[in-house]
């Protein structure tokens, strides 16, 4: 699951984890309704539930970009660490790596950013050469 609310934003903690659903083989979707959860830390691959920035290799914002054009890379712009279940990013970022204010239409858009860009690609291509 993803959803992206700072470490701060406590009432959406608690929304994230009384109204989300998970899907479950052959059952379908299930609210999680307060159910723990598991966080895997994506700067570290989920060996230590707390990574400071400094471990972030690059995050990437695609606001205002041509088709075609790669975003730079931006690295050690936040940490996070995996809490109760979920995983809390370092509020302090620069505005265009921050969630939108609720807009009409926006809430289920995804971001034009991904925080863990470089170690999420850096997982994906260990894992396909195993």
């Amino acid at each position: 699951a993803f959803a992206d609310f700072d470490e701060n934003d406590a009432k959406a903690h608690e929304i994230f984890s009384l109204r989300s659903s998970v899907w479950q083989n052959n059952i379908g979707y299930l609210r999680l309704d307060g159910k723990a959860t598991l966080c895997a830390n994506p700067l570290n691959g989920g060996a230590s539930p707390t990574a400071r920035a400094i471990a972030n290799l690059g995050s990437v914002s695609a606001n205002n970009l041509e088709e075609g054009t790669r975003p730079a890379l931006l690295p050690g712009v936040t940490g996070a660490r995996c809490e109760n279940g979920l995983l809390l990013v370092d509020p302090s970022r620069p505005a265009n790596l921050r969630p939108r204010r609720f807009e009409l239409g926006t809430l289920h858009k995804t971001p034009e950013y991904n925080l863990f860009y470089q170690a999420l690609s850096n997982d994906f291509q260990t894992r396909s050469k195993q």
